[in-house]
């Protein structure tokens, strides 16, 4: 009720300040009422909210309208108190990534320094990315004590979420490492469709994570001959003509660099060596790097249905119930930018957030008509 007389006097004051100026306002006295209600109504809303008043300013985010900037509290901030704007929403959701994960389990793993530190981390990362935009698959090298690839895959990467249980289910049953190295027969079994049809055929994103602590061992079995460097870089080029790119992580001590290096040097990601890990704190850093380089939060931003509301300024994301705020170039890592200097439709989430917006799997809702929010950086 006090908003409705607190408007009415607005309007009476305006009306008596024009009529004994004989001034001509630059908008209406509706705009200006509106700008000014919004104020009111947006100052009371924060102040009934005394609990927030203490947050740190990190976490506001500050608009810019012609009547002002309103500083709000991201937690607290609605779309409903911006009155003027004219508002219209899409959907954008994260491509979906299939990862299948090439585990090296040869003998030399058989350490509690090497498969007791990959064990747990494997498990942490499928804990993480169960409810993500990641469909997982796992496969074992060697599949039996000598040099085989032969048996059927652990796991298929499926659409199914599940399915990160199902993997951990798999590495969490008594694996024990041992045999040879087939690193390069094990690449090539992926050239069969046949073998893993949910990773090999479907979906453009597919990366094949190769993680090992040591070098081939088993060469070409079908003509007895020992895998050379060339051999990897046409197999890894024969998995990118398929849409398969692929990385590798070195584990401990021991590893061909030249083969993984030369495997990432092919496999099509801007990652073009292997990343090292010696422990479980550098295995997570790695794997973090790899999720990071294989989902990249860039999104091409369609026309509005009502072109007059397409305008670079006047765009906002949000995902859940959380404002995914403007930041210039992601200094903070935080927020969103413009992916280029010409706003080419291209938009790239900040690393942080798209951290925390793979973890989801929630839809970027992309909201044009209202000034574009900034990150406060006061």
């Amino acid at each position: 009720m006090h908003k409705k007389i607190l408007k009415k006097l607005l309007f009476f004051y305006l009306s008596t300040l024009c009529f004994i100026l004989h001034t001509s306002c630059t908008t209406t006295l509706d705009q200006k009422i509106a700008d000014l209600s919004m104020e009111t109504d947006s100052s009371t809303d924060l102040n009934e909210n005394d609990s927030n008043t203490d947050k740190n300013t990190d976490t506001n985010i500050i608009i810019n309208t012609d009547s002002g900037n309103y500083i709000y509290d991201t937690e607290q901030f609605n779309y409903s108190n911006l009155e003027i704007c004219k508002i219209e929403e899409t959907n954008l959701i994260l491509e979906p990534v299939a990862m299948m994960i090439l585990q090296d389990i040869s003998g030399s793993m058989d350490s509690p320094y090497k498969w007791g530190v990959v064990l747990p981390v494997l498990t942490d990362m499928l804990n993480t990315y169960k409810e993500s935009n990641f469909r997982f698959g796992l496969d074992f090298f060697p599949d039996d004590k000598y040099c085989g690839v032969s048996a059927p895959i652990i796991s298929d990467c499926k659409e199914d979420k599940t399915m990160s249980s199902e993997i951990i289910s798999a590495i969490s049953s008594g694996v024990i490492p041992e045999g040879a190295t087939p690193l390069y027969e094990a690449m090539t079994t992926f050239l069969d469709d046949s073998y893993a049809p949910g990773f090999t055929s479907k979906g453009k994103n597919r990366i094949l994570l190769i993680v090992s602590d040591g070098e081939d061992t088993c060469g070409k079995k079908q003509v007895l001959t020992e895998a050379t460097i060339d051999d990897f870089i046409d197999v890894t080029q024969s998995l990118l003509v398929k849409g398969i790119k692929t990385l590798t992580i070195g584990f401990g001590s021991g590893f061909n660099s030249e083969q993984l290096d030369t495997i990432s040097a092919n496999g099509g990601t801007e990652i073009t060596t292997h990343i090292s890990a010696d422990d479980k704190i550098t295995l997570q850093n790695a794997l973090t790097t790899v999720s990071g380089e294989v989902s990249k939060c860039e999104f091409d931003v369609p026309v509005p249905n009502d072109t007059t509301l397409d305008n670079s300024d006047q765009i906002n994301f949000s995902y859940g119930d959380k404002i995914i705020p403007h930041h210039e170039g992601c200094v903070r890592e935080e927020g969103w930018t413009w992916y280029g200097n010409d706003k080419d439709r291209t938009v790239r989430v900040c690393t942080t957030t798209c951290d925390d917006l793979k973890k989801t799997n929630e839809k970027i809702i992309i909201t044009w008509g209202c000034p574009t929010i900034e990150i406060s950086i006061d």
